[in-house]
């Protein structure tokens, strides 16, 4: 069974604690190609609209989808509609061009969907697109001579082909990138027991005993005392408890501190503990009671 015992120690006057900083939210940009191309071949502008929100359509919609949702919002934003306006309708336009620009929305789906450019993922959404659209042609009525139905074949095949391809590459990259994972997590673990033997060897301390350090605000021990004294404060006592709750790590309850999955005394992939990942120590959240004199001084321990 693990132990904890705190060490507490009164701060200073004027002391205060550290506050943890407020969540940040950032917000996101995207970065569209400029219509006019420049010098170097592609000027970036910064963009905060989403131009598939502006349009309302998903991530996967083809050129033919993208001009359909066009035509439809722009007859309610057109400025000579009642509540339209040329500010809408620009916006409007302006997400059109951009979502059947490939390489302008190549950038924006990158950005979007928070891969690197040239991606599998962005490779896999445009062959999808293309299936898409072959599909809509279709339905279309689009595909009738010989000609044209021998073409549509052609690119439903290379289309197929070129998406079973990327499945199979994405599967070998997630298989790399969980082996990568694990020998990491075996590696963190080597370095933890190794800690541990050495601990054991100088030391004897296996760490099933924590000190941890806490300090005590002239605050904290004012209340303590407020709610710790008689009846209208006539029975003042020489000595209050504070109720401290502090984190620390001890040793993993389930491999006893050594990283080993149950029924192995090697570390080895795949044979670590299932509770602590191998690294043999896990979080422990606990409220310690820590009796203080009331009279003690500035940085007494």
């Amino acid at each position: 069974r693990s132990g904890m015992f705190a060490v507490a120690r009164v701060a200073p006057p004027g002391f205060k604690p550290n506050p943890a900083p407020p969540p940040t939210r950032r917000r996101g940009r995207v970065v569209v190609a400029s219509a006019s191309p420049s010098a170097d071949g592609a000027e970036l502008a910064a963009k905060d609209d989403n131009p598939y929100e502006i349009l309302g359509v998903d991530v996967t919609a083809s050129k033919r989808a993208v001009r359909d949702a066009f035509r439809a919002a722009a007859k309610r934003a057109h400025p000579d509609t009642p509540g339209g306006s040329a500010k809408a309708f620009d916006a409007l336009a302006k997400a059109a061009d951009v979502l059947t620009d490939d390489a302008r929305r190549a950038q924006v789906d990158a950005v979007l969907l928070d891969v690197p450019a040239g991606s599998l993922a962005l490779e896999e959404l445009r062959w999808s697109r293309e299936l898409d659209a072959l599909r809509e042609a279709e339905d279309a009525g689009e595909v009738k001579d010989p000609a044209a139905v021998l073409e549509a074949a052609r690119a439903y095949a290379a289309a197929e082909k070129a998406l079973d391809a990327i499945a199979k590459r994405k599967k070998k990259a997630e298989d790399a990138e969980k082996l990568r994972r694990k020998e990491d997590a075996l590696r963190a673990s080597q370095a933890a027991r190794l800690e541990i033997t050495s601990r054991v060897a100088t030391k004897g301390l296996r760490g099933n005993d924590v000190a941890v350090t806490m300090t005590v605000t002239s605050e904290m021990l004012t209340e303590a005392l407020e709610a710790q004294s008689g009846p209208g404060g006539e029975k003042v006592p020489d000595r209050v408890t504070l109720p401290l709750r502090t984190t620390t790590v001890v040793n993993c309850s389930k491999c006893d501190g050594w990283g080993e999955k149950e029924g192995h005394w090697t570390l080895a992939l795949d044979k670590l503990c299932v509770k602590c990942g191998g690294m043999c120590r896990v979080e422990r959240t606990a409220t310690v009671r820590v009796p203080l004199r009331v009279d003690a001084l500035d940085g007494e321990r």
